[in-house]
């Protein structure tokens, strides 16, 4: 990605002509408000990993990098090899590539995509963002692309967490029986706009070219649109 990609931060990406319609929350936290997992996880991964993974407040347009709008921005993203064998961030040696990796993590993006895929993470023991409670506290997995049909391997990954979820019932929750993402999927191939924080998911690199096209991600999806009509409407 060029400089100029990685300085362009001020303003929002649309990424399509279409009007927009309905609100969004801005703070998603303290889930479950019963009994909260912490925003660092519950310390069996990457506690800074797991911060960016459970950030709780919605992008301001001062955060937006409007140079990045569709997945095959996200795919080009640089992945530095200096930090891709060491497991906890803060062991991670090259200062240069740390900070390139800030300078990305610390913005949002509006991205326009195909959905190819969806799916629920809550198999396994979970994760450790999520305090390894997969059946309640899992992530949504959905997968975008510049056309549709295209392979999940050549997709790039966005995700919902359980926090804002929570802020948006719409987007399925326990409580609902997680019947938003059923809504979700009925949108497959079809063309949807996300908003949401960028992050470098190192715990996925093995999957790259086999489940995913870059360990770059949207993570969280703090507002998922899709188009109605010729405008998008907030789910």
């Amino acid at each position: 990605m060029s400089a100029a990609m990685v300085g362009a931060l001020a303003g929002t990406s649309v990424g399509a002509s279409l009007g927009s319609t309905g609100g969004a929350p801005t703070v998603a936290e303290n889930f479950p408000a019963s009994n909260p997992c912490a925003n660092s996880g519950d310390g069996r991964g990457d506690p800074a990993l797991d911060l960016k993974k459970n950030r709780w407040t919605a992008p301001a347009q001062s955060d937006m990098a409007p140079s990045i709008t569709a997945p095959a921005n996200m795919i080009g993203l640089p992945e530095p090899s200096a930090v891709k064998s060491i497991k906890l961030r803060a062991n991670w040696p090259d200062v240069a590539a740390v900070q390139q990796l800030d300078s990305l993590e610390n913005h949002a993006v509006t991205v326009v995509g195909y959905l190819v895929g969806a799916k629920e993470e809550d198999v396994g023991d979970g994760e450790s963002c999520n305090c390894h409670e997969p059946k309640v506290l899992f992530d949504y997995h959905l997968y975008l692309a510049g056309k549709p049909g295209v392979p999940i391997a050549q997709a790039a990954v966005v995700e919902m967490t359980p926090r804002w979820r929570a802020a948006y019932p719409s987007w399925g929750t326990a409580e609902n029986g997680f019947s938003g993402f059923a809504t979700i999927k009925s949108h497959m191939n079809e063309q949807v706009r996300v908003t949401g924080w960028l992050l470098f998911d190192e715990e996925h690199l093995d999957q790259v070219g086999r489940y995913r096209a870059t360990v770059w991600e949207i993570h969280p999806i703090t507002t998922f649109e899709y188009e109605k009509g010729g405008s998008w409407v907030t789910l």
